[in-house]
C-alpha cells in the first residue's frame, strides 16, 4: 500500500469501522423480521447479537414443524440422506417450501432430526448427513425465520436414549457425544438457531404418563448435561437460547411440577417445550393456567412445540380445525406460550384426501391455507 492510499484509508478508518459495526448489527437476530433473506446462517456472516430466550420467543410469533422428513428412522444405519428424507412419504425438503412458510407469516420452523441411523460405531455423525441438516437449517434462517433444531426419535418409544435412572450415566454419555458434535457444527450460527436437547423422552418401558419418580430426576439430569455440553463448545453457543423438555414433553401436572430448569452459565437463555394435542376447551385452559403459573410468571418462556388436529379425509372438518387452532393459539399466547403446528406432510392429490396433520403441500401450495391463516391472525392479536 503506497503512502497516499494509506493516508486516505487512515482518514476514513473511523467511518469504515462504523459501517462494519452497523452491518454486523443488521445481520444480527433483531434485524431480520420482515426483511426476507437474512443470510446470517453461516460462520462468515460475522457478528453475534445475543438475545434472551424471551426476546427470541416473542419474535417467533407462531411456528411450524418439518415433520416426517429429517426425523425418519428405520434402524438400518443405511445413512443415505435422500433415502431417509423420503422414507415416510415426503420428498426432500426444498427452499421453496420453507419460503412459503415465511411468506405466509410464520416466524419459526422446528426441524426435527433423528441422528441414530447416521452415527457410526465410533460414535461419529456421518458428515454427509450433518451437511444435509445444515442445508435445511440454512433454508430456514436464510428465509428470515428462527429455527429449532432437535434430537427427535433418538428419544421416545424404544429409543436408544431414555430416562431410566439405572442407565443414567450411559444415556448422559450418548447425549453428550451427540450434542458435542451438533453444537460444534453450528457453533458460529447466530441466535436465529435454537437447540432442543431431546423430544418426548420416555423410560425404557415406554410409559407416557406415571413413570417411576426417578425418571423425572433422570430427565432433569439429562437436560443439565445438554446445557453444559452446548455451553462448553463455546463460540456463539456460550449464549445460544436452548430448549429443554420435561418427561414425554408432557403437560400433566405431575410431569411439569417435577421438571427442574437446568443451571446455566448464560443468563435468561433457556426455554421449555411442551407438546399439547388436546382439543377440549376446558383442558386447554387448565394447561394454559399451569404454564402461566409454573413458567411464564417465573420469566421462563414456553413453546408448545407440537400441536394440531387431524383432517378427516373425505368429510371436511376444516371449519372445526380453524376454530380449534384460533382458540389454542389465543389461549396459549395469553399464557405466554408460542404454538408450533405439527405437519407430518405426505403426498395427497387434494386436500380432501389428507388424513393427518398436513397443512403445507410440500410439492407447492397449501392443502389448508385457511388453518395457517388462522394461526397467523390469532398470533397477531
Amino acid at each position: 500500500m503506497n503512502n497516499r492510499i494509506f493516508q486516505k484509508f487512515k482518514k476514513n478508518a473511523g467511518k469504515f469501522v462504523g459501517l462494519v459495526l452497523a452491518a454486523v448489527l443488521l445481520a444480527g437476530c433483531g434485524a431480520q423480521e420482515g426483511s426476507g433473506s437474512s443470510a446470517v446462517s453461516s460462520a462468515e456472516s460475522g457478528g453475534f447479537v445475543s438475545m434472551t430466550a424471551e426476546e427470541v420467543q416473542k419474535r417467533m410469533k407462531v411456528g411450524w414443524n418439518l415433520g416426517n422428513d429429517l426425523d425418519c428412522i428405520d434402524n438400518r444405519k443405511y445413512g443415505d440422506a435422500a433415502y431417509y428424507e423420503s422414507l415416510w412419504g415426503n420428498q426432500p425438503v426444498t427452499q421453496n417450501s420453507i419460503e412459503a412458510l415465511k411468506n405466509e407469516g410464520f416466524g419459526a420452523v422446528r426441524v426435527p432430526v433423528t441422528w441414530y441411523d447416521h452415527i457410526g460405531d465410533d460414535g461419529t455423525i456421518d458428515a454427509k448427513w450433518l451437511a444435509r441438516v445444515r442445508e435445511v437449517v440454512d433454508y430456514v434462517i436464510d428465509s428470515g425465520m428462527y429455527c429449532v433444531l432437535d434430537a427427535h426419535h433418538d428419544t421416545g418409544e424404544n429409543a436408544w436414549i431414555n430416562a431410566d435412572s439405572a442407565s443414567l450415566d450411559d444415556n448422559k454419555d450418548k447425549l453428550t457425544n451427540l450434542w458435542t458434535q451438533i453444537a460444534d457444527e453450528f457453533r458460529d450460527y447466530d441466535c436465529h438457531l435454537v437447540f432442543e436437547g431431546f423430544n418426548e423422552i420416555l423410560d425404557s418401558e415406554n410409559h407416557w404418563t406415571d413413570p417411576d419418580n426417578s425418571c423425572y430426576d433422570a430427565v432433569n439430569e439429562l437436560n443439565q448435561a445438554f446445557v453444559d455440553v452446548v455451553r462448553k463448545t463455546g463460540g456463539n453457543n456460550a449464549e445460544r437460547v436452548l430448549l429443554c423438555d420435561a418427561y414425554a414433553s408432557g403437560f400433566n401436572a405431575d410431569i411439569l411440577e417435577n421438571f427442574k430448569l437446568p443451571d446455566d452459565s448464560a443468563k435468561n437463555r433457556l426455554m421449555v417445550d411442551i407438546h399439547y394435542y388436546g382439543t377440549d376447551t376446558l383442558e386447554m385452559k387448565d394447561v394454559a393456567k399451569r404454564i402461566d403459573e409454573l413458567f411464564t410468571k417465573k420469566a421462563v418462556p414456553v413453546l408448545i412445540g407440537e400441536c394440531g388436529m387431524k383432517n378427516t379425509a373425505g368429510s371436511s372438518n376444516t371449519d372445526e380445525r380453524v376454530t380449534y387452532i384460533r382458540s389454542l393459539v389465543d389461549t396459549m399466547q395469553n399464557a405466554g406460550a408460542v404454538c408450533f403446528w405439527w405437519d407430518d406432510g405426505g403426498s395427497f392429490s387434494s386436500a380432501d384426501e389428507v388424513n393427518n396433520y398436513a397443512l403445507l403441500n410440500r410439492n407447492g401450495g397449501w392443502y389448508f391455507q385457511e388453518i395457517a391463516d388462522a394461526m397467523i391472525s390469532a398470533s397477531e392479536k
